[in-house]
């Protein structure tokens, strides 16, 4: 099996020049969004994707190290103001899927080269918008690392509730309640039997 890198590194060896594109798609409560940052659209990966070209703009891509869960955000400038209007009307995007792929292209052929790669998978956090005048108005895309979920505390604790909830009929959790006033409790000996 071939790795990723390997079409492209023999593209360039071959004397070809080669660029990437990020691929952003997006999924909205109606609709999925999909955008990328050339010009144009392009059919790739059996979907149409829209061309954005400069007017988008996406935050460094940080990968988390040391646990980190790194947020992103991706700004469309330039837009219409009628789009800021329907962007503040939206229902919350929060917990909403976000999928960012990488494409290599053979920049004189414009032909795909490699495989289409899923660079990163993050959930929607927040739509913002700013108008600062009748031509100049943009809106952001707020997106959280799948890794944000280990930054909260657990839905459960040590009860014997949270654990019938997991394992119905379960008694292991049953006396932790009692613990917590200092009471002793004698665990049956089975050791007998057997």
């Amino acid at each position: 099996m071939a790795g990723f890198f390997e079409p492209v590194i023999e593209a360039i060896a071959e004397g070809h020049s080669c660029h990437a594109a990020l691929f952003v798609q997006n999924e909205f409560n109606a609709t999925t969004s999909r955008n990328w940052t050339g010009l144009g659209e392009i059919t790739l990966a059996g979907h149409t994707w829209i061309g954005t070209g400069e007017l988008v703009k996406l935050g460094a891509l940080a990968f988390g190290g040391d646990d980190a869960a790194p947020g992103l955000t991706m700004s469309l400038s330039g837009v219409d103001p009628a789009f800021v209007t329907e962007a503040r009307t939206m229902p919350s995007v929060h917990g909403l899927g976000q999928v960012i792929y990488l494409q290599f292209f053979d920049q004189n052929t414009l032909a795909p080269v490699g495989d289409f790669y899923e660079l990163d998978r993050r959930f929607l956090d927040v739509i913002g918008f700013s108008i600062q005048g009748p031509a100049a108005a943009s809106v952001s895309l707020s997106s959280e690392s799948e890794w944000t979920g280990l930054n909260t505390a657990a839905y459960q604790d040590w009860s014997n509730a949270d654990q019938q909830a997991l394992f119905a009929g379960d008694r292991g959790l049953e006396y932790v309640g009692d613990l917590v006033y200092g009471q002793r409790i004698d665990w049956p000996d089975f050791s007998d039997s057997g």
